[in-house]
C-alpha cells in the first residue's frame, strides 16, 4: 500500500484541480426485448476540471468519461457521451472529435463482463501546462 500511495501522490505528473460536476435526473423509458416499456431514471452529468502537468517532461493524459455499462440492452442505447471539450493554454475551447471513440464505447457495451466503458482521448500535456476539460454524458 505504501508503494501505491507513493505512486499516486508523490510520483504523479498530472494533477486534477477545480473539479465540479452537475447531475440532472429525469424520467425516461426503454423498450424491453418482450416489448414492454420499462421506466427508469436517466442521469445526465456535466463535468469540468483542470489537468496540470507538474512534471518536467510532456506527459500523456487520458481525458474522457467512464460510464457504468448497463445490463439491459435497451438502456445501452440511452447511455452516451455527448460532448468532450478542452481548452489548452488559454486558447479557445475546442470540441474533440469523439465519433470513433463513441463507436468503440458502443462495441465495449456489448461485452456484459465489462462493468465500465470509457469514451475519450489521450492528450499530450507539456510541463507546467493546464488543460481545462468539459464533458457531458447521459446514463441510465
Amino acid at each position: 500500500m505504501i508503494d501505491e500511495a507513493s505512486l499516486l501522490i508523490l510520483e504523479a505528473n498530472i494533477i486534477r484541480t477545480d473539479f465540479s460536476i452537475t447531475y440532472t435526473l429525469s424520467d425516461d423509458s426503454y423498450e424491453a426485448d418482450d416489448g414492454r416499456v420499462v421506466p427508469f431514471i436517466a442521469l445526465r452529468a456535466v463535468a469540468q476540471f483542470t489537468l496540470k502537468n507538474i512534471g518536467t517532461a510532456e506527459c500523456p493524459a487520458r481525458v474522457g468519461v467512464g460510464l457504468p455499462n448497463p445490463i439491459q440492452p435497451g438502456m445501452r442505447e440511452k447511455s452516451d457521451v455527448f460532448s468532450l471539450k478542452v481548452r489548452q493554454n488559454g486558447h479557445p475551447e475546442e470540441d474533440l472529435d469523439i465519433r470513433n471513440e463513441r463507436r468503440e464505447m458502443r462495441k465495449d457495451m456489448e461485452n456484459i463482463n465489462l462493468p465500465m466503458v470509457f469514451c475519450g482521448k489521450v492528450l499530450p500535456i507539456r510541463p507546467n501546462e493546464d488543460v481545462r476539460v468539459y464533458a457531458a454524458s447521459l446514463s441510465g
